[in-house]
């Protein structure tokens, strides 16, 4: 479960279908488990306050976690639409992880075949939040609080409010220009049920069309 170069993700998560892609990214830039992504509800996003509340944690604790500036810039679409934020391209809620990854694991073995890249998994994001924070000097209780390990009395009461320190730690992640370019993320709700050019019978992706 090692972490990978920012550049190197923006390749994987541009070989994937746009639904799954939104997901990933997600992982990429707050540190989220999976499973806590697949349960994430849009009455728990605050994007105005750039943060989100994860209710039921490993810890069984409730927390808070920034949001990154770029997803800020595109989540709207799936907060807006309600329910569960993530879904399947198929506007279905993912799954429980499971060993493997669960609801992501056909898109990242898709992801795997289209792109060359064999390293990345569901969990491979947190580990990429944890290593991008410490390069950037982030403070190792920052950090903790960001990726849930705190689990103090202060980090407790507030979990509702937004945290202005780690709201800036989070947006020194980096932020490929590729990453930024991909077709989705002007227009998610145009996109979000489209496939991979090759995934089953669609191939309208690279295409743009439905």
């Amino acid at each position: 479960q090692a972490p990978v170069d920012y550049e190197r993700a923006a390749r994987f998560v541009a070989a994937m279908s746009p639904a799954p892609a939104m997901l990933m990214t997600a992982l990429f830039y707050t540190g989220l488990r999976p499973i806590e992504a697949f349960a994430l509800e849009a009455a728990d996003v605050d994007l105005r306050g750039r943060w989100l509340v994860v209710r039921s944690s490993k810890t069984g604790e409730p927390r808070g976690v920034p949001i990154h500036s770029f997803l800020a810039s595109w989540l709207g679409p799936l907060v807006e639409r309600g329910g569960a934020v993530f879904r399947t391209p198929r506007g279905e809620p993912y799954g429980a992880v499971q060993e493997g990854g669960g609801g992501l694991k056909s898109a990242i073995q898709g992801a795997r075949r289209r792109s060359g890249i064999l390293d990345v998994s569901p969990y491979t994001g947190r580990h990429t939040v944890s290593t991008g924070l410490v390069i950037a000097g982030v403070h190792p209780h920052i950090k903790d609080q960001i990726l849930g390990h705190a689990a103090d009395s202060m980090s407790r009461h507030y979990t509702n409010v937004p945290q202005r320190p780690l709201i800036e730690a989070i947006d020194l992640l980096p932020v490929p220009a590729s990453w930024r370019a991909l077709p989705w993320v002007a227009d998610p709700a145009k996109w979000w049920g489209k496939l991979a050019e090759g995934t089953g019978k669609r191939t309208d992706l690279e295409r743009g069309t439905a």
